[in-house]
Protein backbone atom coordinates (compact mmCIF):
# COMPACT_ATOMS: atom_id res chain seq x y z
CA UNK A 1 0.00 0.00 0.00
CA UNK A 2 1.66 3.43 -0.66
CA UNK A 3 0.75 5.63 1.90
CA UNK A 4 0.55 8.64 -0.12
CA UNK A 5 -2.53 7.50 -2.00
CA UNK A 6 -4.45 7.13 1.00
CA UNK A 7 -5.72 10.64 2.50
CA UNK A 8 -8.73 9.90 2.88
CA UNK A 9 -8.62 7.14 5.22
CA UNK A 10 -5.11 8.79 6.76
CA UNK A 11 -7.55 11.67 7.77
CA UNK A 12 -10.04 8.76 9.28
CA UNK A 13 -7.96 7.67 11.42
CA UNK A 14 -6.42 10.65 12.41
CA UNK A 15 -2.80 10.23 14.48
CA UNK A 16 -3.13 6.18 14.43
CA UNK A 17 -0.73 5.17 11.72
CA UNK A 18 -1.62 2.74 9.02
CA UNK A 19 0.66 0.17 9.86
CA UNK A 20 -0.62 0.32 13.46
CA UNK A 21 -4.49 -0.22 12.25
CA UNK A 22 -4.16 -2.75 10.07
CA UNK A 23 -1.69 -4.81 12.29
CA UNK A 24 -3.08 -4.27 15.70
CA UNK A 25 -7.26 -3.22 15.05
CA UNK A 26 -8.40 -4.25 11.29
CA UNK A 27 -10.56 -7.36 11.82
CA UNK A 28 -9.63 -7.75 15.32
CA UNK A 29 -10.16 -4.95 18.22
CA UNK A 30 -12.54 -2.37 18.57
CA UNK A 31 -10.50 0.75 18.43
CA UNK A 32 -11.89 4.49 19.72
CA UNK A 33 -10.56 7.51 18.61
CA UNK A 34 -11.69 10.55 20.84
CA UNK A 35 -11.29 13.93 19.09
CA UNK A 36 -7.35 14.54 20.68
CA UNK A 37 -6.70 11.65 18.65
CA UNK A 38 -8.09 13.13 15.65
CA UNK A 39 -8.17 17.21 15.65
CA UNK A 40 -8.29 17.95 12.18
CA UNK A 41 -10.63 15.62 11.12
CA UNK A 42 -12.59 16.88 8.21
CA UNK A 43 -16.00 14.71 7.75
CA UNK A 44 -17.87 14.66 4.13
CA UNK A 45 -20.98 15.94 5.43
CA UNK A 46 -22.02 18.97 7.54
CA UNK A 47 -25.59 20.07 9.34
CA UNK A 48 -26.14 21.94 6.08
CA UNK A 49 -25.42 19.34 3.90
CA UNK A 50 -28.15 17.85 5.63
CA UNK A 51 -30.56 20.27 5.72
CA UNK A 52 -30.00 20.39 1.55
CA UNK A 53 -30.21 16.41 1.90
CA UNK A 54 -33.94 16.48 3.31
CA UNK A 55 -35.21 19.44 1.65
CA UNK A 56 -36.23 16.97 -0.91
CA UNK A 57 -39.46 16.63 -1.08
CA UNK A 58 -39.05 12.71 -3.23
CA UNK A 59 -37.39 11.43 -0.42
CA UNK A 60 -38.44 7.44 -0.83
CA UNK A 61 -38.82 4.52 1.25
CA UNK A 62 -36.95 2.09 1.89
CA UNK A 63 -34.12 4.37 1.37
CA UNK A 64 -35.58 6.32 4.24
CA UNK A 65 -36.48 4.91 7.06
CA UNK A 66 -38.19 5.79 10.95
CA UNK A 67 -37.40 2.86 13.38
CA UNK A 68 -38.05 3.83 16.75
CA UNK A 69 -36.86 1.49 20.33
CA UNK A 70 -36.11 -1.32 17.88
CA UNK A 71 -38.80 -1.38 16.04
CA UNK A 72 -39.30 -0.07 12.73
CA UNK A 73 -42.62 2.57 12.13
CA UNK A 74 -45.00 1.45 9.55
CA UNK A 75 -45.10 3.71 6.36
CA UNK A 76 -48.16 4.65 6.37
CA UNK A 77 -47.28 6.87 9.45
CA UNK A 78 -44.81 8.85 7.60
CA UNK A 79 -46.52 8.48 3.71
CA UNK A 80 -46.74 11.40 1.87
CA UNK A 81 -50.43 10.28 1.91
CA UNK A 82 -51.43 13.54 -0.14
CA UNK A 83 -49.47 12.26 -3.22
CA UNK A 84 -51.01 8.22 -3.15
CA UNK A 85 -52.11 5.94 -0.35
CA UNK A 86 -49.65 3.95 -2.10
CA UNK A 87 -46.65 5.64 -2.59
CA UNK A 88 -43.33 4.98 -1.14
CA UNK A 89 -42.74 8.51 -1.07
CA UNK A 90 -42.13 10.04 2.41
CA UNK A 91 -43.93 13.38 3.99
CA UNK A 92 -40.77 15.14 5.37
CA UNK A 93 -43.11 16.57 8.10
CA UNK A 94 -44.41 13.46 9.39
CA UNK A 95 -40.81 11.67 9.32
CA UNK A 96 -39.65 14.75 11.38
CA UNK A 97 -42.63 14.87 13.93
CA UNK A 98 -41.61 11.02 14.39
CA UNK A 99 -38.25 11.99 15.32
CA UNK A 100 -39.67 14.51 18.07
CA UNK A 101 -41.27 11.78 19.82
CA UNK A 102 -38.44 9.41 19.69
CA UNK A 103 -37.62 7.75 16.65
CA UNK A 104 -34.48 7.46 14.46
CA UNK A 105 -34.25 8.74 10.73
CA UNK A 106 -32.14 5.79 9.24
CA UNK A 107 -31.16 6.88 5.89
CA UNK A 108 -29.76 3.94 3.83
CA UNK A 109 -27.00 3.88 1.58
CA UNK A 110 -26.60 7.44 1.59
CA UNK A 111 -23.88 7.60 -0.68
CA UNK A 112 -25.96 6.78 -3.51
CA UNK A 113 -27.65 9.80 -3.12
CA UNK A 114 -25.56 12.74 -1.47
CA UNK A 115 -22.80 13.78 -3.51
CA UNK A 116 -20.32 14.53 -0.57
CA UNK A 117 -20.48 11.30 1.00
CA UNK A 118 -20.72 9.48 -2.62
CA UNK A 119 -17.40 10.89 -3.33
CA UNK A 120 -15.89 10.63 0.45
CA UNK A 121 -16.87 6.55 0.00
CA UNK A 122 -15.70 6.55 -3.44
CA UNK A 123 -11.95 7.57 -2.35
CA UNK A 124 -12.13 4.89 0.09
CA UNK A 125 -13.04 2.05 -1.96
CA UNK A 126 -10.03 3.24 -4.50
CA UNK A 127 -7.70 3.65 -1.74
CA UNK A 128 -8.63 0.47 0.70
CA UNK A 129 -9.84 -1.89 -2.18
CA UNK A 130 -12.95 -2.53 -0.32
CA UNK A 131 -16.43 -2.38 -1.14
CA UNK A 132 -17.50 0.99 1.13
CA UNK A 133 -21.15 2.37 2.11
CA UNK A 134 -22.77 4.71 4.42
CA UNK A 135 -25.91 5.03 6.24
CA UNK A 136 -27.01 7.78 8.66
CA UNK A 137 -28.73 7.96 11.55
CA UNK A 138 -30.65 10.59 13.47
CA UNK A 139 -31.74 10.78 16.88
CA UNK A 140 -33.39 12.62 19.22
CA UNK A 141 -32.51 13.02 22.88
CA UNK A 142 -32.65 9.26 24.91
CA UNK A 143 -33.43 7.51 21.75
CA UNK A 144 -32.42 4.58 19.83
CA UNK A 145 -33.08 3.16 16.90
CA UNK A 146 -32.52 -0.22 16.80
CA UNK A 147 -31.56 -3.15 19.63
CA UNK A 148 -28.38 -5.28 20.13
CA UNK A 149 -27.36 -6.15 16.52
CA UNK A 150 -24.19 -7.42 14.40
CA UNK A 151 -22.70 -6.40 11.03
CA UNK A 152 -21.65 -8.75 8.58
CA UNK A 153 -19.25 -6.01 7.71
CA UNK A 154 -17.05 -4.04 9.26
CA UNK A 155 -17.83 -0.38 10.51
CA UNK A 156 -16.41 3.33 10.99
CA UNK A 157 -18.77 5.50 13.19
CA UNK A 158 -18.41 8.71 12.33
CA UNK A 159 -20.25 11.28 15.05
CA UNK A 160 -21.40 14.47 13.02
CA UNK A 161 -23.40 16.30 15.88
CA UNK A 162 -24.26 15.42 18.95
CA UNK A 163 -22.94 12.95 21.49
CA UNK A 164 -23.78 8.88 21.50
CA UNK A 165 -23.69 6.24 24.11
CA UNK A 166 -22.47 2.46 22.56
CA UNK A 167 -22.42 -0.40 24.35
CA UNK A 168 -20.35 -3.12 22.60
CA UNK A 169 -21.23 -6.79 23.47
CA UNK A 170 -18.19 -9.62 22.87
CA UNK A 171 -17.66 -10.53 19.76
CA UNK A 172 -19.42 -13.89 18.49
CA UNK A 173 -19.79 -15.29 15.24
CA UNK A 174 -22.97 -16.43 14.91
CA UNK A 175 -26.08 -13.91 13.92
CA UNK A 176 -28.31 -12.96 16.82
CA UNK A 177 -29.59 -9.89 16.66
CA UNK A 178 -31.21 -7.85 16.14
CA UNK A 179 -32.63 -8.01 19.71
CA UNK A 180 -33.65 -5.96 23.12
CA UNK A 181 -31.37 -6.50 26.09
CA UNK A 182 -31.48 -8.50 28.85
CA UNK A 183 -31.96 -7.36 32.19
CA UNK A 184 -28.90 -8.65 33.59
CA UNK A 185 -26.76 -8.30 30.08
CA UNK A 186 -23.79 -6.07 30.50
CA UNK A 187 -22.03 -4.69 27.89
CA UNK A 188 -17.90 -5.50 27.19
CA UNK A 189 -16.98 -2.14 26.66
CA UNK A 190 -19.44 1.59 26.82
CA UNK A 191 -18.41 4.48 24.65
CA UNK A 192 -19.97 8.08 24.54
CA UNK A 193 -18.99 9.13 21.34
CA UNK A 194 -18.50 12.85 20.52
CA UNK A 195 -18.85 14.91 17.57
CA UNK A 196 -15.65 14.63 15.67
CA UNK A 197 -14.83 11.54 16.73
CA UNK A 198 -14.37 7.52 15.54
CA UNK A 199 -15.44 4.12 16.21
CA UNK A 200 -13.97 1.32 14.53
CA UNK A 201 -16.05 -1.92 14.90
CA UNK A 202 -14.68 -5.27 13.41
CA UNK A 203 -17.64 -7.13 12.24
CA UNK A 204 -19.75 -9.81 14.42
CA UNK A 205 -19.39 -7.53 17.75
CA UNK A 206 -22.70 -7.07 19.41
CA UNK A 207 -23.55 -3.30 19.40
CA UNK A 208 -26.51 -0.71 20.67
CA UNK A 209 -26.13 2.33 20.43
CA UNK A 210 -28.09 5.54 21.92
CA UNK A 211 -28.69 9.16 21.67
CA UNK A 212 -27.12 11.12 24.99
CA UNK A 213 -28.55 13.52 26.19
CA UNK A 214 -29.51 15.76 23.10
CA UNK A 215 -30.33 14.95 19.65
CA UNK A 216 -27.03 13.05 17.45
CA UNK A 217 -26.46 12.40 14.04
CA UNK A 218 -23.50 9.81 12.93
CA UNK A 219 -22.43 8.01 9.70
CA UNK A 220 -22.18 4.64 9.61
CA UNK A 221 -19.75 3.77 7.08
CA UNK A 222 -19.61 -0.17 5.80
CA UNK A 223 -16.23 -1.65 4.85
CA UNK A 224 -16.01 -5.23 3.11
CA UNK A 225 -13.25 -7.01 1.35
CA UNK A 226 -12.65 -10.03 0.05
CA UNK A 227 -13.40 -13.34 1.26
CA UNK A 228 -11.77 -16.81 0.46
CA UNK A 229 -15.28 -17.41 -0.74
CA UNK A 230 -15.52 -15.36 -3.50
CA UNK A 231 -12.55 -16.43 -4.83
CA UNK A 232 -13.94 -19.71 -5.70
CA UNK A 233 -17.04 -17.90 -6.68
CA UNK A 234 -15.18 -16.34 -9.23
CA UNK A 235 -13.18 -19.31 -9.91
CA UNK A 236 -16.67 -20.96 -10.72
CA UNK A 237 -18.10 -18.69 -12.89
CA UNK A 238 -14.83 -18.53 -14.78
CA UNK A 239 -15.36 -22.96 -15.37
CA UNK A 240 -19.22 -22.15 -16.25
CA UNK A 241 -17.62 -19.78 -19.40
CA UNK A 242 -16.24 -22.99 -20.81
CA UNK A 243 -18.67 -24.79 -22.85
CA UNK A 244 -17.20 -28.59 -21.75
CA UNK A 245 -18.66 -27.89 -18.28
CA UNK A 246 -22.11 -27.44 -19.75
CA UNK A 247 -22.58 -31.32 -20.90
CA UNK A 248 -25.25 -32.91 -18.99
CA UNK A 249 -23.94 -35.20 -16.34
CA UNK A 250 -25.88 -38.53 -17.43
CA UNK A 251 -28.93 -40.21 -15.24
CA UNK A 252 -28.46 -43.31 -13.74
CA UNK A 253 -30.94 -44.90 -16.28
CA UNK A 254 -28.52 -44.32 -18.53
CA UNK A 255 -26.00 -47.01 -17.53
CA UNK A 256 -23.06 -47.63 -15.67
CA UNK A 257 -20.68 -47.94 -18.98
CA UNK A 258 -22.27 -44.01 -19.51
CA UNK A 259 -22.01 -43.08 -16.24
CA UNK A 260 -17.96 -44.61 -16.24
CA UNK A 261 -17.44 -42.97 -19.77
CA UNK A 262 -18.81 -39.62 -18.31
CA UNK A 263 -16.57 -39.70 -15.08
CA UNK A 264 -13.00 -40.63 -16.99
CA UNK A 265 -13.56 -37.37 -19.30
CA UNK A 266 -14.63 -35.21 -16.48
CA UNK A 267 -11.78 -36.14 -14.63
CA UNK A 268 -9.33 -35.41 -17.90
CA UNK A 269 -11.20 -31.87 -18.07
CA UNK A 270 -10.65 -30.83 -14.66
CA UNK A 271 -7.15 -31.57 -14.09
CA UNK A 272 -6.37 -30.09 -17.40
CA UNK A 273 -7.96 -27.11 -16.52
CA UNK A 274 -6.86 -26.62 -13.11
CA UNK A 275 -3.23 -26.43 -14.89
CA UNK A 276 -4.32 -23.35 -16.63
CA UNK A 277 -6.85 -22.17 -13.63
CA UNK A 278 -6.96 -21.77 -10.59
CA UNK A 279 -8.88 -19.51 -7.86
CA UNK A 280 -5.25 -17.71 -6.30
CA UNK A 281 -4.96 -16.20 -10.34
CA UNK A 282 -8.04 -13.93 -9.81
CA UNK A 283 -7.23 -12.31 -6.80
CA UNK A 284 -5.32 -9.30 -8.11
CA UNK A 285 -7.93 -8.82 -10.39
CA UNK A 286 -10.67 -8.98 -7.98
CA UNK A 287 -8.84 -7.27 -4.58
CA UNK A 288 -8.68 -3.64 -6.02
CA UNK A 289 -10.73 -0.88 -5.65
CA UNK A 290 -11.61 -0.88 -9.56
CA UNK A 291 -13.89 -4.39 -8.11
CA UNK A 292 -15.57 -2.48 -6.02
CA UNK A 293 -16.64 0.87 -7.39
CA UNK A 294 -20.01 -0.64 -9.04
CA UNK A 295 -21.24 2.57 -9.22
CA UNK A 296 -20.15 5.58 -10.51
CA UNK A 297 -20.09 9.01 -8.65
CA UNK A 298 -20.15 11.38 -11.65
CA UNK A 299 -19.37 14.48 -10.96
CA UNK A 300 -20.58 16.98 -13.79
CA UNK A 301 -22.48 14.75 -15.40
CA UNK A 302 -24.73 16.98 -16.80
CA UNK A 303 -22.35 20.18 -17.68
CA UNK A 304 -19.47 17.03 -18.96
CA UNK A 305 -22.84 16.39 -21.02
CA UNK A 306 -23.53 19.60 -22.40
CA UNK A 307 -19.72 20.44 -23.18
CA UNK A 308 -18.71 16.68 -25.13
CA UNK A 309 -19.11 18.30 -28.35
CA UNK A 310 -17.24 21.71 -27.97
CA UNK A 311 -14.03 19.52 -26.41
CA UNK A 312 -10.96 20.78 -28.08
CA UNK A 313 -7.26 20.84 -27.92
CA UNK A 314 -7.54 24.11 -25.69
CA UNK A 315 -10.21 22.33 -23.57
CA UNK A 316 -8.59 21.76 -19.88
CA UNK A 317 -9.53 18.22 -18.64
CA UNK A 318 -8.53 16.00 -15.56
CA UNK A 319 -9.23 12.70 -14.35
CA UNK A 320 -12.07 12.13 -12.21
CA UNK A 321 -9.55 11.66 -8.93
CA UNK A 322 -12.00 9.20 -7.05
CA UNK A 323 -12.45 7.08 -9.76
CA UNK A 324 -10.18 3.21 -9.48
CA UNK A 325 -9.05 2.19 -13.00
CA UNK A 326 -6.87 -0.16 -14.65
CA UNK A 327 -5.27 0.07 -17.59
CA UNK A 328 -3.23 -2.85 -19.24
CA UNK A 329 -2.59 -4.21 -22.30
CA UNK A 330 -3.62 -7.95 -23.68
CA UNK A 331 -2.36 -8.89 -26.48
CA UNK A 332 -2.88 -6.45 -29.45
CA UNK A 333 -5.68 -5.24 -27.20
CA UNK A 334 -5.37 -2.33 -24.73
CA UNK A 335 -8.40 -3.26 -21.51
CA UNK A 336 -9.50 -0.09 -19.69
CA UNK A 337 -12.03 -1.04 -16.41
CA UNK A 338 -13.49 1.42 -14.15
CA UNK A 339 -16.95 1.66 -12.56
CA UNK A 340 -18.11 -1.83 -13.37
CA UNK A 341 -17.21 -0.78 -17.67
CA UNK A 342 -14.72 -1.83 -19.70
CA UNK A 343 -13.55 0.12 -22.81
CA UNK A 344 -11.37 -1.80 -25.38
CA UNK A 345 -8.73 0.43 -27.78
CA UNK A 346 -6.03 -0.91 -30.04
CA UNK A 347 -2.78 -1.56 -28.48
CA UNK A 348 -1.22 1.35 -30.00
CA UNK A 349 -3.04 3.90 -28.52
CA UNK A 350 -1.63 2.86 -24.97
CA UNK A 351 0.47 5.96 -24.25
CA UNK A 352 -2.37 8.46 -25.90
CA UNK A 353 -5.05 7.13 -22.52
CA UNK A 354 -2.29 6.65 -20.12
CA UNK A 355 -1.73 10.24 -20.72
CA UNK A 356 -5.40 11.29 -20.71
CA UNK A 357 -5.85 9.51 -17.41
CA UNK A 358 -4.24 12.15 -15.50
CA UNK A 359 -5.59 13.67 -12.30
CA UNK A 360 -3.47 17.04 -12.55
CA UNK A 361 -5.41 19.49 -15.21
CA UNK A 362 -4.28 19.33 -18.32
CA UNK A 363 -4.98 20.72 -22.00
CA UNK A 364 -5.10 18.43 -24.67
CA UNK A 365 -2.99 20.53 -26.92
CA UNK A 366 -0.06 19.52 -24.11
CA UNK A 367 -0.58 15.52 -25.06
CA UNK A 368 2.25 14.32 -26.56
CA UNK A 369 1.84 11.02 -28.73
CA UNK A 370 2.06 9.81 -32.01
CA UNK A 371 -2.07 10.63 -32.78
CA UNK A 372 -3.02 13.50 -34.36
CA UNK A 373 -5.04 15.61 -32.70
CA UNK A 374 -8.44 14.71 -34.45
CA UNK A 375 -7.75 11.35 -32.91
CA UNK A 376 -6.87 12.99 -28.94
CA UNK A 377 -10.19 14.48 -29.36
CA UNK A 378 -11.95 11.83 -29.83
CA UNK A 379 -10.46 9.30 -27.28
CA UNK A 380 -10.78 12.39 -24.74
CA UNK A 381 -14.79 13.18 -25.89
CA UNK A 382 -15.36 9.21 -25.28
CA UNK A 383 -13.56 9.37 -21.84
CA UNK A 384 -15.54 12.09 -20.65
CA UNK A 385 -18.64 10.52 -22.18
CA UNK A 386 -18.02 7.60 -20.04
CA UNK A 387 -17.14 9.42 -16.95
CA UNK A 388 -13.77 8.57 -16.22
CA UNK A 389 -12.78 12.21 -17.48
CA UNK A 390 -13.82 15.28 -16.52
CA UNK A 391 -13.57 18.48 -18.01
CA UNK A 392 -11.58 20.77 -15.29
CA UNK A 393 -13.45 23.77 -14.01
Amino acid sequence: MTHNNVNVFKKLIGNLSIESFFKDYWGKEVLYLEKKDNPDANFPISVNDLDDYFTNTRLRYPWIKLVKKGIEVPLKEYRNSALSMLTDTVDNDKLFNGLSEGGTILANSIDKSNKAIGIYCRELEKELSLKIWANLYISDSMSYGIGIHQDAQDIFIVQLAGKKNWHIYPRQEQYTGPRQPKEDEKAERSLLLKEGEVIYLPKNYPHMAFAADGPSIHLAISAEGLLWSDLIKYFSNTVNEDVDFQQKVPLPLEGKETYDIFIKAFQEKWIAFNETHHPLDFIKELNSGVTYQKDGQRDQRLSNWLAIDDINLDTTLQKNKHVAYNLQKQGKRLQLKFYNKELIYPIFVFELVKDLLQEEPYKLVNISTQQSDSEKVIVAKKLVREGILTIAK
